[in-house]
């Protein structure tokens, strides 16, 4: 709950800059460039349904929704916003996708191709989602009949890609999209990288094997002129986010998070120097 909160706050003093910054540039007659979030959901199931509902409500009154493979047509002045899935969990797909299309909310859902129809089962995976279930390939070819829905891929057996020599790196990456776009006889564009860990020679490898965009896990809001090898920021969201950690987060107010845990990361590795150095 601490952390959570600390979280909360950070994000309304960023939401409070972004505020004034909006202010003076108005002032000074000058337009605002267009922004986007990108969300990204695991489960949403029927028992947060209105929950979930109530967040997209708001999603179309304060953003313009559109789909994760457009990011590079942001209108001047506007807010976006994306919705994502990983993991593609029947519950997710049963319960959110209809109230996407009820909304005209574009969506796009990444899979990864060697866990269709299974349980998760992969590394460190959540208690909250052992019980879940992958789509199989067959749910996953009417999924993708819905103009409204994307496929993307989330490597093939949604392991961490840092934890793996440079073959089994590529073959991950390379062989989801291969096996993904049998199933589906359409082309798979996009990538999010499993636990958004990813090294540069990562990014080289996906782009080499056809995909236009890659995404992680860091909380980002993104603005015009992306280039096809910037790693595209998320922000995690769940259906139980309270009412104001939601809007903060859907208008880029978390995206403060990466360069704090990057100055964690350094004091710690500072403080076990100096330990060490005394020993």
């Amino acid at each position: 709950m601490v952390i959570r909160l600390t979280k909360l706050l950070g994000g309304m003093v960023v939401w409070l800059v972004d505020r004034l910054t909006g202010i003076v540039r108005r002032s000074l007659g000058r337009k605002n460039p267009g922004t986007c979030v990108v969300l990204y959901y695991h489960i949403v199931n029927e028992k947060c349904r209105t929950k979930f509902a109530r967040q997209m409500d708001w999603l179309v009154k304060r953003c313009k929704p559109i789909s994760a493979d457009a990011l590079q047509h942001l209108e001047a002045g506007v807010r976006h916003a994306a919705v994502t899935f990983d993991d593609g969990f029947c519950s997710a797909v049963q319960t959110a996708l209809p109230e996407l299309e009820i909304r005209n909310i574009p969506a796009t859902i990444f899979m990864s191709s060697g866990c269709l129809g299974q349980h998760p089962s992969w590394e460190g995976v959540e208690e909250a989602i052992r019980n879940e279930v992958v789509v199989t390939a067959e749910q996953l070819k009417r999924v993708n009949e819905s103009p409204l829905v994307s496929i993307g891929s989330h490597c093939m057996t949604h392991s961490n890609l840092v934890h793996m020599d440079g073959a089994q790196a590529k073959e991950e990456i390379l062989e989801s999209k291969v096996q993904l776009e049998a199933i589906l006889n359409s082309n798979v564009r996009l990538l999010s990288f499993p636990f958004g860990a990813y090294d540069r020679s990562h990014i080289s490898c996906a782009l080499d094997a056809g995909y236009e965009r890659v995404f992680t896990t860091a909380p980002a809001m993104i603005t015009e002129g992306i280039a096809p090898t910037n790693v595209i920021g998320r922000v995690k969201a769940d259906p139980t986010d309270w009412p104001l950690e939601f809007r903060l987060k859907l208008q880029g107010a978390y995206r403060w998070l990466p360069l704090a845990f990057s100055i964690k990361r350094t004091l710690k590795c500072a403080i076990r120097g100096s330990r060490i150095g005394r020993q």
